[in-house]
């Protein structure tokens, strides 16, 4: 089995070893810019205008260390976090596997849901959600089992291409055409108690939950079997999409507040009811002939984070489920019956459940929220625990980051805790 390796960093990158590092990068950016993005950035843009765009990308900041961890440890030691956790102890690893199953089932529901509702806009007959989930499932399912991991390595990058493209000209066209903001309108407060909660929930997802450090590892070591991938590489991967990821939060927060925010219109509570919304109030304000551009974006943007969603929850599941076995190596068909696993319990939850979506949602999200300080430090452990080589070893201006990330956090939780219990 070929492993990264990191001896080759010191070199300098040519344009065709760059071009070929690019893939966990793209999937975590994939999967990174459904819900937080597409919906809480949005209504981050809506509600408040630019007021919240410091947060996001101080957020972005923060966490950078903890998702960029995943890299490092992998480029050092040829493991994966998962197995890092597991060197910590099996009561680690038992909560991430609780954790990761959780969230992937409710993550993938309704990131699920939102795909159908916008794969409506493409079907020229009526179909109800159940009917579109289910096929918005199994084409992920067949992309994932019949082309493994090049499939979805090919399929982020061309998600995320359109999705770059095709915002960039959404956004250029909606600067010359502001919502005309409503007479004596103001702007809601980020500094109430108010706003605590939804910058919760924001936060909890931007970019993206913490434990999706952990699939960008799994996938760094996924793509080093077929191919050998040095340190800087992996980093040059790393860095593009994350960077992207928080590029394209400004962005759709940019949406939100030039075609939204002072608008007075009533925003929808749903996730659903707001992506058509939007789409909407784009073909009101630019004109009819951007609905179905923005629909394309939307749905690319929800379909890119459903499937990598998908296989990497099964992946790192499959990986802690291999770990609690002590066996030498994951067994593809185990990861695949932990995609169809995932796949029915998400649908289960679409057919029956719908109504409790939101509600299990915000559940998710709050789980991310008050698990990411956690993750984020046992990241922080392993990277500065294990002796790496130096091209991967963290520098003292990241731990310095790092330790002023933990702090973040650790205090915004701390304010999570005083606003939701104790106040």
């Amino acid at each position: 089995m070929q492993t990264v390796s990191p001896h080759e960093a010191g070199s300098r990158l040519s344009v065709i070893q760059r071009v070929r590092a690019l893939g966990p990068g793209i999937m975590m950016a994939a999967a990174a810019v459904g819900g937080s993005h597409l919906v809480a950035s949005t209504k981050a843009g809506a509600i408040y205008g630019w007021q919240l765009a410091a947060l996001i990308l101080l957020v972005n900041l923060f966490k950078y260390p903890f998702f960029r961890a995943g890299v490092q440890y992998t480029a050092g030691t040829g493991e994966t976090l998962v197995e890092g956790y597991a060197r910590l102890g099996r009561g680690y690893l038992w909560l991430f596997i609780v954790l990761s199953a959780v969230s992937g089932v409710i993550n993938t529901a309704a990131l699920t849901l939102f795909s159908a509702s916008l794969l409506s806009y493409f079907v020229p007959f009526d179909l109800s959600l159940t009917a579109l989930s289910i096929i918005i499932v199994m084409t992920c399912l067949v992309i994932l089992i019949a082309g493994h991991y090049k499939a979805l390595d090919w399929l982020s990058k061309v998600i995320m291409a359109t999705l770059t493209c095709a915002t960039l000209v959404a956004v250029t066209v909606a600067i010359g055409n502001p919502v005309a903001v409503e007479p004596n309108f103001q702007t809601p407060s980020i500094w109430s108690v108010t706003a605590i909660g939804f910058i919760v929930v924001t936060m909890g997802w931007m970019p993206a939950p913490i434990e999706i450090s952990s699939i960008t590892s799994v996938w760094l070591k996924r793509k080093a079997q077929s191919e050998p991938i040095n340190a800087k590489a992996a980093l040059f991967d790393f860095n593009v999409g994350y960077i992207g990821t928080a590029a394209l939060a400004i962005v759709f927060l940019s949406l939100g507040a030039l075609l939204l925010h002072g608008s007075g219109v009533e925003l929808k509570q749903s996730g659903i009811g707001f992506s058509h919304q939007l789409v909407g109030l784009y073909a009101a304000t630019i004109g009819e002939w951007s609905r179905y551009l923005i629909a394309v974006v939307a749905f690319f943007c929800i379909f890119g984070s459903t499937i990598t969603v998908i296989d990497g929850y099964a992946r790192v599941v499959s990986e802690s489920q291999r770990l609690l076995r002590r066996q030498p190596q994951a067994s593809p068909q185990v990861t695949q019956g932990w995609m169809l696993i995932t796949a029915v319990l998400a649908l289960g939850i679409v057919a029956f459940w719908t109504g409790a979506l939101l509600t299990m949602l915000d559940f998710a999200m709050i789980a991310a929220f008050v698990t990411t300080p956690f993750f984020a430090l046992l990241n922080y452990i392993l990277v500065t625990k294990h002796r790496l080589p130096p091209e991967v070893t963290m520098s003292k201006s990241m731990r310095a980051l790092a330790i002023v990330g933990l702090i973040y956090l650790f205090g915004f939780l701390a304010v999570f805790i005083w606003w939701k219990w104790l106040m």
